[in-house]
């Protein structure tokens, strides 16, 4: 007996014989395809990310040029070896920027503050001592591009480059934001402001506290001015100890206050060294 199939059965059977072939031939379609092989980041697109991403995280902003900061942070060592521009012009540029917003802010923070102490202030804010260390906490060495044999963490290097990313951020952000970068990096606050001067008045205050200890008697002796050149007065001290008065150490400044500075810190010195 010859089975018989009925019509819908038929084509069930046509419709799953044509699924499979439709399969078989997108199959057949990508035996030949090789996948998509993801594109290789170069070493300068890498570095370029490196740069945009350290100019926002520092300044809140991207860069409109990276190439810039790129030089801002690369070293002379650097270019020695491989060519490009490196970081002194935008150093230079900078460190001009960098006391003059300074001295503004200090300006405006202390308005009963004479010469010599806004001086000090500044002095003390712009030093390369708080230059590098400012550096070296924003990471600046991360993205810092130096020959190997450059020791980062016992030179100027970092706080070099600092003062070169001010002055490429002048460049492309211009001054507003320039200003406003270093106060909120350096300068920060009124409070960090009045550390700072506090810190300015530690030897006076070290000197008068030993001599109070030892029990020795001591004299700020204001000796007067002088004027070494036309409108540039210069204060002069004479610390004085012991009851005969005898002179241990001078000082001379721009103020009474940076005088005082001068020769307690020289007591000091002269008394550690006896």
């Amino acid at each position: 007996m010859v089975p018989s199939y009925s019509r819908s059965g038929s084509k069930m059977a046509m419709s799953h014989m044509g699924r499979l072939l439709d399969l078989l031939r997108q199959r057949v379609r990508t035996l030949g395809q090789v996948p998509a092989r993801r594109r290789r980041i170069t070493p300068a697109e890498e570095y370029r990310r490196s740069v945009e991403s350290f100019v926002h995280e520092v300044t809140g902003q991207m860069p409109t040029d990276w190439r810039t900061f790129a030089q801002a942070l690369t070293h002379s060592s650097y270019v020695g070896s491989n060519g490009g521009k490196q970081n002194e012009r935008l150093e230079y540029l900078g460190d001009s920027l960098l006391g003059a917003v300074i001295a503004a802010a200090a300006y405006r923070l202390y308005p009963d503050e004479d010469e010599g102490g806004l001086t000090q202030i500044r002095s003390f804010l712009s030093s390369r001592k708080q230059i590098n260390k400012l550096a070296r906490n924003m990471g600046i060495d991360k993205v810092l591009r130096v020959s190997p044999g450059v020791d980062l963490e016992h030179s100027d290097v970092p706080g070099n480059a600092l003062e070169a990313f001010i002055g490429a951020l002048y460049l492309d952000k211009g001054f507003e934001a320039t200003a406003d970068f270093v106060k909120k990096q350096v300068v920060i606050s009124r409070k960090n402001m009045d550390k700072v001067s506090r810190q300015e008045e530690d030897y006076k205050s070290a000197f008068i506290i030993k001599m109070q200890r030892e029990g020795t008697p001591y004299l700020f002796d204001y000796l007067g001015e002088t004027e070494e050149t036309p409108g540039e007065v210069v204060h002069h001290i004479a610390l004085r100890i012991g009851t005969e008065g005898e002179i241990l150490s001078r000082g001379s400044g721009p103020s009474k206050k940076a005088a005082d500075q001068m020769a307690a810190q020289s007591a000091l010195r002269l008394l550690a060294d006896r």
